[in-house]
């Protein structure tokens, strides 16, 4: 039983998250170098094997390649392209760090991950738009940005699992304060701040539910990753359009483009590692209180007139 937001906070600063596997390290940072090229990257490809057939595995996949025969690996990088090389890395990464961060597998994550890819790729295009360098930075702080909520789910998996169904959003972290003293932004934040990233990583998913005057003039990775993150969860709605027009002047023409064919996209980037999203398009949807929850308020008070 959660009894404190001091207890929280400590069983998150302990809790038995792994070491980023060595070679992963080394190749999340080769992909965040602007010079990064595919020679340099298949050497360090070719040290992990696990990440070499994810990389054959892709590129065989019919909807990159036609080919009849199988690639090697150098061929497989050009088959795909650096920037379906580097997000496929990155989602690597991330699966291998949290994939067995929660206790046990009772509860369904893939509507957790649809929304982690959908944000990460906005957040890339965003990143795009806006000229802001460093586009694969941009897509971890995407993939990363709801972290909190795996980590709450860890320490609380009873108490998390009715909040894991409700939509990312300013309702949600006012649930989470309620029951755990914390919220999942607080929680991703100090959960992302003991990987030691030179980076405002943690401060984008420490924000991302800020209110806009708040972080209209913050770093723009925390713009990008707040705008994303309203897209997924609402599309090209008034929230977003706001959004978008207050952090970086965009209009709703800008805004489109960058919603357009993100469904396929993402399933594809799950498909990659593994991940069935079919059926997951209406996942984490749910806002804060839930119809359920209002129902039996309203049958309390009746009862009580």
């Amino acid at each position: 039983m959660i009894s404190s937001g001091r207890d929280v906070r400590h069983r998150l600063s302990v809790a038995k998250l792994p070491a980023m596997p060595h070679i992963l390290a080394r190749l999340m940072d080769s992909c965040q170098q602007d010079n990064a090229d595919l020679e340099g990257l298949a050497d360090l490809i070719a040290k992990d094997a696990a990440v070499t057939m994810r990389v054959l595995g892709a590129a065989t996949n019919t909807a990159y390649s036609k080919i009849a025969l199988k690639p090697g690996l150098r061929q497989a990088l050009l088959i795909l392209g650096m920037d379906t090389v580097k997000s496929l890395l990155i989602g690597d990464a991330v699966s291998q760090v949290f994939s067995n961060f929660t206790q046990d597998g009772a509860d369904d994550l893939r509507g957790y991950w649809r929304h982690s890819y959908t944000v990460a790729l906005a957040s890339r295009k965003i990143a795009m738009l806006v000229d802001y360098p460093h586009l694969e930075e941009a897509y971890l702080a995407g993939l990363l940005h709801d972290v909190g909520r795996l980590a709450l789910l860890s320490i609380a998996p009873r108490e998390y699992s009715t909040l894991l169904t409700h939509v990312d959003d300013a309702g949600l972290c006012q649930a989470e304060a309620q029951t755990f003293h914390i919220n999942h932004c607080e929680a991703g934040a100090l959960l992302t701040e003991r990987f030691q990233l030179d980076s405002f990583l943690a401060d984008s998913i420490l924000y991302h539910h800020e209110s806009l005057d708040q972080v209209k003039t913050a770093h723009p990775l925390v713009r990008i990753v707040m705008l994303a993150d309203l897209l997924a969860s609402h599309g090209s709605t008034e929230p977003a359009l706001e959004a978008a027009a207050v952090l970086f002047n965009l209009d709703e023409a800008a805004v489109k483009t960058i919603g357009a064919d993100t469904g396929e996209t993402v399933k594809e980037a799950a498909g990659m590692l593994g991940i069935d999203l079919s059926g997951t398009e209406h996942a984490m949807a749910v806002p804060y209180p839930s119809r359920r929850a209002n129902d039996e308020g309203n049958a309390r008070d009746k009862l009580v007139q």
